[in-house]
């Protein structure tokens, strides 16, 4: 009974086993030695017949064909996906080979599960993620009980690195559907006004604290990262977002070479109204409720504030996240200016503005590009030359203290009345002057 030996198993009635050795030695994985595929054909065969040897004569054929029609697609399966383990094939020929009829087919196998325990011994980022997918915590079906199957799990969280307790149940086809939305989102808002609290709410949505531990959306978001040109804010509050947990995972590798070192990480403001349609393509409905909130708040400021002379009210406008999402917005700053027409705003709110805009204004090269920022810097430089102007005039006619001008007044009035004992045509107009100026002055 050489054909055993072939196989590299043991006498056995058992056909998915002879089936499983088979497609192993197939794929040369049996002992690590590879024998020419007649021979495997020739062992198969008498294997088989051997398990059937004893059997009813009322066999269903139909169920011969269907063992050796599994037989089969295992082998495809093994063949495959060794070639694609040797190849080091990128994480969509994975995703394919997870997605095709025959994977699904077969994928709660204990064989095939075993098989790809074997395979787990040269894992590699595109592979494990792929694996992770379809088997790991990110998929709502339920898992076989094989054995092997508690050690492929186990073989593949521990070489991805992730908190599999953080991520939620997900289909295959939901996360690379979410990850699709996600990172289109991510493009679409690099056209808007860029700011750190834009993204900060971005980083804060639903979508993103789905995705964020699981593999393939790290893959591709390292891709994305490395392939588009996105804006400093945006990989810093990245850098900012992603946890020591997504950084040591093997697929994040791409990515975490991309982000800045950050230092001591800002609190962020908590997800606002309309934050929750950035990705979907509602950025604009985003920035209109911010505008509008601004706007609000300067004129209920401007309202109860008007006669006041402290700062304080206006720094807290100009230093809410809102200002920084969308100071450099064309439309904010056209509202901007409208606002002070037909207002006497005091001096405190144009400092305000101009320490807020401060490091814009010294920025300024480009007329054309930042026409609405030049206007916006004559016009505040001569709301504060014309303020502090007039604050100084005020400030000089309070210059002598009332009891020092009482003071005088009285001396005034002495030399006056001397004078006029004196020389009567001196003193009466000297007497008379301070009411005349009361009077006409």
């Amino acid at each position: 009974m050489a054909f055993w030996n072939i196989l590299g198993i043991a006498p056995t009635t058992n056909e998915n086993e002879i089936g499983y050795a088979y497609a192993c030695a197939v794929c040369g994985a049996a002992g690590g030695q590879a024998v020419a595929l007649p021979t495997l054909e020739d062992a198969y065969s008498k294997a088989l017949e051997f398990a059937r040897r004893g059997l009813p004569d009322v066999r269903d054929m139909a169920d011969e064909a269907r063992t050796e029609e599994r037989t089969a697609a295992l082998v495809q399966l093994f063949q495959r996906s060794k070639k694609l383990a040797e190849s080091r094939a990128d994480e969509n020929a994975w995703l394919e080979f997870t997605a095709s009829p025959a994977f699904l087919e077969l994928q709660d196998d204990p064989h095939f599960i075993d098989w790809l325990v074997r395979l787990s011994s040269s894992l590699y980022p595109d592979m494990a993620s792929a694996l992770y997918t379809a088997y790991g915590f990110a998929s709502l079906r339920a898992v076989s009980q094989h054995p092997t199957s508690g050690r492929l799990l186990h073989r593949l969280t521990e070489y991805c690195q992730l908190p599999a307790d953080d991520s939620p149940l997900l289909s295959q086809q939901d996360v690379i559907r979410l990850t699709a939305s996600c990172l289109n989102g991510m493009l679409a808002l690099q056209k808007e006004p860029q700011s750190a609290h834009l993204w900060q709410q971005v980083f804060q949505l639903p979508d993103f604290l789905i995705l964020r531990h699981q593999p393939h959306f790290l893959l591709a978001l390292g891709h994305f990262v490395n392939r588009h040109a996105l804006s400093g804010e945006c990989l810093l509050t990245l850098a900012e977002a992603c946890t020591e947990k997504m950084r040591r995972s093997p697929c994040a590798e791409a990515l975490a070479k991309r982000l800045p070192l950050y230092g001591n990480a800002q609190a962020w403001s908590p997800p606002e109204l309309f934050a929750g349609c950035l990705l979907q393509g509602g950025a604009s409905e985003f920035f209109s409720g911010a505008r509008n909130k601004l706007f609000f708040l300067l004129e209920r400021t401007a309202e109860n504030f008007r006669h006041s002379s402290q700062r304080h009210p206006w720094d807290y406008i100009f230093a809410r996240p809102q200002f920084s999402l969308v100071k450099h917005d064309p439309v904010f700053l056209e509202r901007l200016m409208a606002f002070q027409e037909g207002r006497d705003l005091p001096l405190k709110f144009w400092q305000a503005l101009h320490d807020a805009y401060l490091e814009d204004f010294l920025k300024l090269k480009d007329a054309e590009k930042d026409s609405q920022l030049r206007l916006l810097r004559e016009l505040v430089r001569a709301r504060l030359t014309e303020k502090q102007d007039a604050q100084d005039t005020a400030g000089r006619s309070r210059r002598i203290s009332p009891p020092l001008l009482g003071a005088a007044s009285v001396l005034y009035l002495i030399a006056a009345l001397w004078i006029c004992f004196q020389s009567p045509l001196i003193g009466v107009p000297l007497l008379l002057a301070p009411l005349a100026f009361l009077v006409f002055g």
